[in-house]
This record gives C-alpha cells, structure tokens and sequence, in this order.
C-alpha cells in the first residue's frame, strides 16, 4: 500500500507566522518529491496569513532556472506566494537559480548552493 504523509511546519512566534514544506516537483526517485498533477493541492495548504515562507521547491519563474536553462519551479507555489504575499518566501533545490528577488512586498531568496 502506498501511504501519502504530509509533512508541513506551521509555526507563530512573537506574532510571526512561518510556514515550512520539504515538498518539490518529481524529478528523480527521493523523499519529498510529487507528482505535477499534486501541485495545486499540495500548495493550497499554505495558510493565508504567512509572514515567512519557507519551501525546498522554488516558485516557478522566480530564481528556478537550472544549467538547462528551464524553470523548474512550481506553478502552484508562485500563484499562491503571490496571492499570499509573505514578506520572505525562501527556498532552494536550483542550485544555478540561487540568488534574492523582490517582487512586490515579498522578496524572494534562493539559498541554494
């Protein structure tokens, strides 16, 4: 049997709501990894007030270009990091994309190295 576990950190400390996911698009055979057609569902869990966003996946179009030169970030994410607009949205998992972006009231920080 295939078990599904959802593994998200959801925290407020001192008034700032942070929120946590390992989760990144399928890509290879690892932890963490989901299926695209996942993508929608599995990022409407970000709550709707988050100040700090914390995810491995980065959001698509935003500091996700790999050495391919295609964005490897996820659509889901961005539309919602957009909608949500946390201060910090921080991520990695493409290395080449790492890097800081500010869009709008949230800047965007690629810690991958």
């Amino acid at each position: 049997k295939k078990m599904h576990i959802s593994i998200t950190l959801s925290y407020k400390i001192e008034g700032v709501k942070i929120f946590g996911s390992p989760y990144t698009l399928l890509y290879c055979n690892t932890a963490f990894q989901y299926k695209p057609e996942l993508d929608d569902i599995l990022w409407s869990k970000v709550p709707k007030q988050v100040d700090i966003l914390i995810t491995h996946c980065p959001p698509f179009g935003i500091l996700d270009k790999a050495n391919s030169n295609k964005n490897g970030g996820s659509k889901a994410l961005q539309a919602i990091s957009a909608h949500r607009k946390p201060k910090y949205h921080i991520f990695g998992h493409i290395h080449e994309g790492k890097g800081i972006q500010k869009i709008g009231d949230t800047l965007y920080i690629n810690v991958a190295k």
